[in-house]
């Protein structure tokens, strides 16, 4: 995963979360998730995506 693919994700969550405040958290842990599963498969597979 690049920089700016974590950048992205840490800014879509926080305007998620700036948007819909509670309302949006679940939606922001989601994409938290995500990414993490992406960066585990990542590392497990030796593969960037």
């Amino acid at each position: 995963m690049t920089c700016d693919n974590e950048k992205n994700a840490i800014t879509y969550m926080a305007d998620i979360l700036s948007d819909r405040r509670f309302d949006g958290l679940s939606s922001a842990v989601e994409v938290l998730v995500n990414e993490l599963m992406l960066i585990e498969r990542e590392q497990y597979l030796g593969a960037a995506a």
